[in-house]
């Protein structure tokens, strides 16, 4: 069942709280999860992308939908409050920190510490590009 939630509600609070410490699945879970939709993606590119976004968050694109025009993001932005924007960029800002250690857990859970067949390393190193296929 989906989470809704509104910072207006008065019980908005209690409600994400409520929502943050729900158990959605084991990290192996999660990081098998994960792998599949980036092979599917990386194998079908947009198609792939378009489908996991229909099952998962249960939106419609196309192509064409697929990525947002320029002058909405610019209009989004304009359009935020400050507090809203302070809360964005700290967000970001520990978005290096965060990803790098998720990243980390999710190479060792999936390769098992192995070495990589493409690489031959055993780091986290960033994953090929996804190319885009129209």
């Amino acid at each position: 069942m989906p989470w809704r939630l509104d910072v207006g509600d008065p019980r908005f609070e209690t409600a994400f709280a409520e929502f943050l410490g729900v158990r959605r699945g084991t990290d192996d879970d999660v990081a098998a999860t994960v792998s599949a939709i980036i092979a599917e993606v990386r194998e079908n590119g947009d198609a792939a992308l378009i489908a996991a976004c229909e099952r998962f968050d249960r939106v419609r694109l196309t192509a064409e939908t697929l990525a947002v025009p320029a002058h909405d993001l610019a209009a989004a932005h304009s359009a935020l409050a400050p507090e809203v924007q302070s809360a964005l960029e700290m967000a970001a800002a520990s978005f290096p920190t965060t990803s790098t250690s998720m990243t980390t857990r999710a190479w060792r859970s999936v390769t098992g510490g192995r070495r990589s067949p493409r690489s031959g390393s055993t780091s986290p190193a960033a994953p090929p590009p996804i190319r885009r296929r129209c």
